[in-house]
């Protein structure tokens, strides 16, 4: 009797312990929302990007595309409140901009833009690439802006780029 009295412990255990874990696992699992930058908004990450990204200036292959996104060779760091844009960064630390580089993709039409500081924002690309330089989206009242994006460098706003509609 003990003998069956320990198998069916055993088993209970390894259920209660099989459930946690699946418990555990699964909060992590969760589409959360990342934390707000500055006032900022910040949505779940869900799907991806298109196969074929383009860069909007040239019309060249960009950087960052589903494919690269499933080899972690780029990241999708957040997609905007519509679902529309997405911004993705790309570490370099072979480059020595362990920070890498960042950009946003129009998910529906896969044109992509890689996110470079102006002359205008005082931002070094050194800064760039190795200081505390983020970018995030923000919540806007016009209904033509599909996304707005603000450039943050040392948590101050340096930049920001809106993505309208046509």
């Amino acid at each position: 009797m003990s003998y069956l009295q320990n198998i069916i412990t055993n088993l209970c255990r390894a259920i209660y312990c099989a459930s946690a874990l699946i418990a555990f696992t699964s909060s992590f699992m969760a589409n959360q929302a990342h934390a707000n930058i500055e006032n900022g908004w910040s949505g779940s990450i869900q799907g991806g990007i298109p196969a074929i990204t383009r860069e909007s200036s040239s019309g060249k292959l960009f950087w960052c595309n589903q494919r690269m996104v499933l080899t972690k060779a780029c990241r999708i760091v957040d997609i905007s409140p519509g679902k529309r844009v997405a911004i993705v960064n790309q570490p370099k630390p072979e480059a020595n901009c362990p920070n890498g580089i960042w950009g946003i993709v129009d998910r529906e039409s896969g044109i992509a833009r890689t996110i470079v500081p102006d002359d205008h924002n005082k931002v070094t690309f050194e800064q760039y690439c190795r200081g505390n330089f983020k970018v995030g989206f923000v919540k806007t009242s016009n209904p033509n802006v599909l996304a707005k994006i603000v450039v943050y460098f040392n948590n101050q706003p340096v930049d920001s780029l809106e993505y309208a509609t046509k």
